[in-house]
Order: structure tokens, then sequence, then C-alpha cells
């Protein structure tokens, strides 16, 4: 086939035109171009890059930084509530103000006072229930905080059955503030704090005791109904001794109510009733308080019994609280809902006739037993029983006294006094004193009793009709009870005090409070039962006789982060 020459030179020339596109030959200012846009190119990636992760870091920094801000001005914040819990339950000066514990229940004073003092922070309430100001700022670390509280508190509850206690509901809220650059951050938070207020009388127990004498403050075997005392001297640590079947129970109702005390059961009050593990039961609401002492329990000993379901009675202890040792012998127990150190921060001092006296009137007397002296009616006896001649004596200032020998019937008001020793009945014959009326019987020396000395009535009125039949019995040195040619199972109803010490003989059974330096209880198990109404009923011109109100403890209940 012949082939055109022309057309085989034009095909030789695009084929070589085609070689050198696809093979082209390098060139110095191509390299140069190629080089500079890839640089470029590079170059704006990591810009782009760095950029977004100067922005990402950047963010990161600042939102750690608002992160920490935060986190701290909530820990400021928290501190203010914790600082409050600090502020309210450092001292009585607030609870004595804001809760009237002059009868039970107590409960907040109704009207609420127009200046409250709280740890030293003075409080005007004159712009009625709201948010006030609680304390200054205070700093913290780098950062501060501020407080503020609502008052008068909104809100209470009663915290045990005879109404000795009160919880006190306090809203307060905390705002905490650090540095952060231009604005600092900020956070608030709230909580309600449930503050216990309890009222502490030394009549509120069925033995009050002080600093003892010669090691021991109690001895003895005893069976008591209600609450235990003992303060103590640091000095002269005490030991409260108990032994054999001794017992500490927490209410009345069970087989010993009535073969006791017998057709004389009915004078006794009916104690309230309060829900315990879902049941509700009588109690006395009994604790047993030991400061500056050790207390050695041996034998079938027990405080308190453990719980047991379906009864009427409470049988464990409110709770135990001791500074000092504690020893358990034998298989003696203690059985109470709380367990711990002594927790009554301010000290409760025994309260001595050589003290100063508050009289009703709200006059300071700088003795008390001088006060006794002045204002008491002078009885014309030593004795008061069968042998006594009747008498009837009364004074300018009120007292009275009407002694009837053919009913043993003794009416009484007011305050009367007897120089020298006073014996209740006579040795050789067993009988009853009867009294009637409201008063205080003081003797200058020493008490004996060895008849019964029981109401007419109803102890304290406790049907709620007719006369108080309140009986109030001061020594200024012993009293000794049915040691003397007294009789077994010796029965008696009052509010009763010695200057020193205290002894009971024999199976007696007494209904009301003893007060006295020491005790010695005996071996033969006398019993006594507290009457929880005596406290806020005491005759006229007892010792002790103003209690103390103190923020025992506090919790914190509804809190909130009020503000991020």
């Amino acid at each position: 086939m012949l082939i055109n020459t022309s057309q085989k030179i034009r095909g030789i020339h695009f084929l070589s035109l085609f070689a050198a596109a696809s093979n082209p030959e390098p060139t110095h200012r191509s390299e140069r171009g190629v080089a500079l846009l890839a640089t470029l190119l590079v170059l704006l990636i990591v810009s782009t890059l760095g950029a977004s992760m100067l922005m990402v870091t950047s963010a990161d920094i600042g939102a750690s930084a608002n992160y920490r801000g935060a986190k701290a001005a909530f820990y400021e914040a928290d501190s203010g509530i914790q600082r409050s819990i600090m502020d309210l339950i450092a001292n009585s000066n607030w609870s004595e103000a804001a809760v009237d514990g002059s009868l039970l229940p107590i409960m907040l004073h109704n009207p609420f006072p127009t200046t409250l003092d709280i740890n030293g922070h003075t409080i005007d309430l004159s712009g009625g229930p709201g948010w006030y100001s609680f304390g200054p700022t205070e700093a913290l670390g780098n950062g501060t905080f501020t407080r503020e509280i609502f008052l008068p508190p909104p809100d209470s509850e009663q915290a045990n059955a005879k109404g000795s206690k009160l919880w006190v509901i306090v809203p307060v809220r905390s705002t905490g503030a650090v540095p952060n650059g231009s604005e600092p951050s900020t956070q608030r938070v709230g909580a309600d704090l449930r503050v216990m207020v309890f009222r502490v009388s030394i009549w509120d127990n069925a033995i009050f005791a002080g600093e003892g004498q010669a090691g021991k403050s109690i001895n003895g075997n005893v069976e008591v109904r209600g609450s235990v005392h003992v303060v103590g001297d640091p000095a002269h640590p005490t030991l409260i001794d108990w032994g054999g079947g001794a017992t500490v129970r927490n209410s009345y109702v069970d087989a010993a109510l009535n073969s006791n005390w017998d057709v004389d059961a009915v004078k006794l009050p009916s104690l309230p009733v309060v829900d315990f593990n879902g049941e509700m039961v009588q109690s006395l609401d009994a604790e047993v308080r030991v400061k500056h002492g050790d207390l050695d329990y041996g034998g079938t000993s027990s405080l308190g019994d453990p719980d047991a379901m379906g009864n009427a009675r409470k049988e464990t202890l409110d709770g135990f609280y001791a500074d000092g040792t504690v020893t358990l012998s034998g298989s003696a127990a203690i059985h109470a809902d709380t367990q711990d150190d002594y927790d009554i921060k301010e000290d409760i001092p025994f309260p001595s006739l050589d003290d100063p006296y508050r009289d009703s009137g709200g006059v300071l007397h700088p003795v008390h037993r001088d006060y006794l002296n002045t204002f008491g009616l002078t009885l014309p006896v030593n004795e008061i029983s069968d042998n006594t001649p009747a008498f009837s004596v009364s004074d300018i200032n009120g007292n009275s006294a009407d002694w009837d020998p053919a009913t043993n019937v003794l009416q009484i008001n007011g305050i009367c006094r007897v120089d020298g020793d006073l014996k209740w009945g006579r040795n050789g014959v067993t009988q009853r004193v009867n009294y009637s009326g409201t008063g205080t019987i003081y003797a200058t020396d020493d008490m004996h009793f060895v008849w019964d000395v029981m109401p007419v009535g109803d102890y304290l009125n406790t049907s709620g009709f007719g006369t108080t039949h309140n009986l109030g019995l001061i020594a200024d040195d012993d009293i000794d009870i049915a040691t003397s040619g007294g009789a077994s199972w010796l029965k008696l109803m009052a509010a009763i005090y010695a200057e020193d010490e205290i002894t009971i003989a024999l199976q007696t059974r007494i209904a009301g409070a003893l007060v006295g330096k020491k005790f010695n209880l005996g071996n033969n198990v006398p019993q006594v039962w507290q009457v929880p109404k005596l406290a806020v009923n005491l005759p006229p011109g007892m010792p002790g006789g103003d209690p103390l109100l103190y923020a025992q403890r506090s919790e914190v209940s509804n809190w909130m982060h009020v503000r991020r």
C-alpha cells in the first residue's frame, strides 16, 4: 500500500508532540513557581490550624478559669452555711431570747423579740419577717462570703414527748465570691438549719447530783424512772457506783405502777405519748448524763431495756452521755437511742443555798438561805405527827400553815421555815402526812422521814381540776428517808432538795425529783420516779428554779444551689 509522504511526516510530528507533552523537560522557572505555591499552601494550612488551636486553647483556658472560679465561689458560699451552723450553736443567748421556756412544751416567743443577738451578731428585726444580713462579709482564702438569715424563724417542731426539746427551723443563705478577671465569680446556696433548742433544768430529772464526796456521787442499788444528771467536779472526779439490779427506765407503764404505788398510783400524772419505731408509746424522755465522773455498773443492772414491740411503753433510754470511763461488769448493759460524750457545753452548777436567788417578783437576793430565813414563816414545831398539837399560823407575806393531828392533814401555802431538824412522823406508828395546797418547807438543818408524805388528791393537780397539791422540801444539810425507824415501802410525792447528802433505806418509793450533792441509795432497791410536770411547776423558793435554754445541735435540711 502506498502511503502519502506528507501524511507520514504529519503523523510523526503529532507523535513527537504527544511525547513531548507527556514527558516535558523541567525548567528552572517552573520549579520555582511550583515550590512557592506549595509553600504558601502549607503555610496557609499551618496558620489556619494554629489559629484554630489558639482559639480552642483560649476558650478552654477561659472555660477552665470560669469553672475554677465558680467552684471556688461555691465553696465560699457553702462555708457561709457552715459558719451559720457554728454561730447558731455557739452559745445560748439567742435561744434564750427566741424560745419561751417557762412552760412545757417550750415554743417560740410570740411576739418575737425585735432584736436578736446570735454569737455577737446583733440583728434588728424592726422590719418584720424577712431576710436580714447575718454578720459582716468574711474573707476566706482568696474569696469572701456574705450571709443572710430569715427571721423570725418561720417554723418549729417538738422534738420529744414532754416538750423540753424544740427543733427551730432557721432559713439561711450565703453568697460566695472570688476574683476572676474584670468580673468576680459568684455563687449562692441556701438551706434550712434545724437547730435543737433544749430546756435544761435540774428538776427535769428523777435524780440530780452534785460533786459528791469521798470519791462517790451516787452509790447503791436503785430503780429510777426518768432521767439522771450528775455534774461532778473537775478537780475531784466522782464515781457513780451502781450494782446489783439497779435500773434506769423510761416509763411508768408496767406492773410496778400499781404493785408499788397501790391505790396511790392514780395520783401520778399520765405520761405523754410518742411515736417510736411505728408504735405510740408512753415515754419519760429519760436520759443519763455524767460530767466529770466515771460510771461503774455491775451485776444485772441496766440503763434502759431492749426495745420490744407490742406494748404501750418506751423501753430504751433517749440518750446516754458521759465524759468519763464507763465500766460494765456482769450482765450490766446500756440500751439507749444515742450514746455519746457529755453533750451540754455550758456549766450546770449544783444550786447551793449560798448562791444568789431571784424571787418571783424579779428581785435578786444575794444569798438564797438568807431569803428563806427572812421571808419564810416560822413553824413552831420540829416534828409533824399525830403527837404534834394542832397549829395555824400565817404572816403578811401570804405564807400560811395549818396542821390537824386528827386527820393528819397539813395545809400549806408559800414558804415556811423550821429552826433545826424537821421529822415527818414518829417511830412505832405507820401513818402518813397528807398535804394540801402549794408550798415549801425549809429546815435549817436535817430532815428525817418515817411516815408517808403524800398529797390529799392528785399530785400536781394531774386531773386539771381543783386545788394544786405541790410540796417542796429543803434541808440545809442532810435528808434521810426510812433510815431511823421508818417502815418499808414508804411513799413520798414532793420536790426534795438537800444541801449535802440524801440517804434512802428500805424499799422507799419517791415521785417528783431528788436534788443533792451526793446520794446513798442503799441496797434495798428504793424507787425514784420522775414527774415531768414538776420542772415547770416548782413550789416557791426552791433552789435551781431558773432553767437554761441552749442550742444543743444543728442539722441541714432543704439544701439548695440557689444561683450559678
